[in-house]
């Protein structure tokens, strides 16, 4: 059988990461200066040579010209531009600098506080994080809890040190009378995987009166990044049931009843949502997601076009609707719509598939001179460019040179446990089996409890038909870390299958198959029944997933085989 890859569904996409608003906003022109028509046309023409130095990708240059004419001039204006120009350096020194400029020309101004206590922290400098913090709140109109819910949330997806459990313990001693605080400490200890503490704290916030629709949604996203579907769905069903009014809670409730394998359930929930609040354009685009991942790509392309008009929307649909394209093999279309993703989260994913989808018209040698044009902006473009390059090799049969890339990721990528996870898929399509198992086994000690890599490994020893001892203990402990996993229900059905027990085999099969019409599950179970000796069940299937086997090659060969059995 074919071993399962490690990439994200557009479902499971949509589970684990959410549809976050601002994050889709479009990032300013670092190339575009302020307003500066009242300037002496001495400085005009540095600040016109600065931003032709921008336009040209010289962030760097363009900030040295830049900065000291801030500092004689303090003109507000180009203080903002110089720290726009310095976000584009990647440099911390430089951001930093240019953010505490900015605050020094303009007290009252709270956006280069917000840069500034935030860098602090990224650097380690606890006191003077919160020092920052405590004069930004003074000068931001919003409410203490206001800025400490965004506090958590800039924390939570910029700092991942111990930094940041340190600063949630000051966030707690400081201002723990406020709900705010524990919502932030929920949103930072999420971030940390830390899933008890962070339910823990976004459970105390509600106990402080925090608004329940600022929190319940906090509360699902908590439950499905931690895996736990069938406890949020539980924990949640009582106040969903009697809030239909809170639409952002029941759109996000509706993805824990994706990640169950509940698609009717969950779609209902979508369309509710969307009568509800026609405009919701983040649940459409979820709805449009589910129904990519069901194959229902008519109405799916009808969703993800309804919302590209939406500037927090677009880009996940473009992007999306070029992955929709890519799997019906439409690769004009697909590539037209990669062509249109420009926000930073899904740009530069979108053009390595354009080169993967040109690859087959223009050979090897054009699509590797394509990557060579490319230019990463940090590590995770550079090992992302270099698996394109290893997965291009392998296309072409040049398993050296596959190997060869695929090295040098691993060296990149060091202790990165979802990169590895992608490269072992590699060294597995590869034949490489012995660094395939070294690699999840390293895996496995950077992480434990992965349930990916657990599942992986086990299956691996199943398919192999050996070390079935340890393939039960790591499959076991993947079950319990994330029981409403379709695949590793399915492993778990297989390792039976490999012991003998085809009763229990088929029982843990059919639970997979009942959460994901999977034809690989599909495949095992109508090998467990033909062996169980059960016609009718195989039949049976064979009816019910009629559609599935007929657009497998590889079920329409197992099922001729299985009807040639005496």
């Amino acid at each position: 059988m074919m071993m399962r890859k490690f990439l994200l569904s557009a479902a499971t996409a949509l589970a684990l990461a959410g549809c976050s608003g601002t994050a889709l906003q479009k990032p300013a022109d670092p190339t575009a200066p302020a307003a500066t028509s009242s300037l002496p046309p001495e400085v005009m023409y540095q600040v016109l040579v600065a931003e032709l130095l921008a336009q040209r990708g010289d962030y760097d240059g363009a900030y040295k010209l830049l900065e000291p004419l801030v500092r004689r001039l303090r003109d507000p204006e180009l203080a903002q531009w110089l720290f726009t120009l310095s976000m584009q350096t990647y440099d911390l020194k430089k951001i930093e600098a240019a953010s505490l400029l900015w605050h020094d020309i303009e007290p009252k101004n709270p956006t280069p506080l917000r840069a500034a206590w935030l860098l602090a922290l990224r650097q380690g400098n606890l006191a003077e994080a919160l020092n920052l913090f405590d004069q930004y709140q003074q000068v931001t109109p919003e409410s203490l809890d206001d800025d400490l819910l965004l506090a958590g949330e800039r924390v939570a997806g910029a700092i991942r040190s111990k930094a940041a459990e340190t600063f949630v313990e000051a966030l707690l001693k400081r201002y723990g009378t406020h709900w705010g605080a524990h919502v932030a400490a929920g949103q930072i200890l999420a971030a940390r995987q830390q899933w008890d503490r962070s339910l823990a704290a976004l459970r105390r916030a509600l106990e402080l009166d925090a608004p329940p629709q600022r929190v319940h949604p906090l509360l699902v996203r908590t439950y499905l990044a931690a895996g736990r579907h069938r406890e949020g769905l539980e924990a949640l069903a009582d106040y969903v049931r009697a809030h239909p009014e809170d639409w952002q809670t029941q759109a996000e409730y509706a993805r824990l009843e994706v990640a169950t394998g509940q698609f009717r359930e969950a779609e209902a929930r979508f369309l509710a949502v969307l009568k509800q609040k026609p405009n919701a354009d983040v649940a459409r685009l979820a709805l449009g997601l589910l129904r990519l991942e069901r194959g229902d790509y008519a109405e799916a392309e009808q969703d993800l076009k309804a919302v590209l008009d939406n500037p927090i929307t677009a880009q996940t649909a473009a992007y999306y609707l070029g992955q929709l394209y890519e799997k019906q093999g439409k690769v004009d279309e697909a590539i037209k719509y990669y062509a249109q993703v420009q926000h930073p989260k899904y740009q530069f994913d979108a053009q390595l598939r354009m080169v993967r989808l040109l690859y087959p018209r223009i050979g090897l040698k054009k699509a590797l001179a394509l990557l060579d044009k490319f230019h990463p902006k940090d590590l995770a473009q550079q090992i992302e460019l270099l698996l394109t390059r290893a997965q291009l090799y392998q296309a072409a049969g040049d398993r050296a040179g596959a190997l060869a890339t695929a090295s040098k990721v691993e060296t990149l990528a060091a202790d990165d446990v979802q990169t590895l996870l992608t490269l072992s898929a590699l060294y597995y399509d590869l034949k490489a089996y012995d660094r395939y198992e070294a690699l999840l086994r390293k895996v496995l000690t950077l992480a434990p409890d992965n349930p990916e890599a657990l599942n992986a490994l086990g299956y691996f020893y199943v398919e192999q038909n050996r070390n079935l001892d340890e393939a039960k203990q790591l499959l076991e402990k993947a079950l319990k870390r994330s029981p409403d996993s379709y695949y590793i229900l399915d492993s778990v059905g297989w390792l039976y299958y490999r012991l003998g027990d085809l009763d229990k085999a088929a029982d843990y099969l059919r639970r997979a198959l009942a959460l994901q019409a999977d034809e690989e599950v599909l495949a095992h179970l109508l090998e467990v029944e033909a062996a169980r000796g059960d016609r009718q069940a195989v039949e049976q299937l064979l009816r019910k997933y009629d559609k599935l086997i007929a657009g497998s090659e590889m079920l329409g060969k197992l099922v001729k085989r299985l009807r040639q059995k005496p």
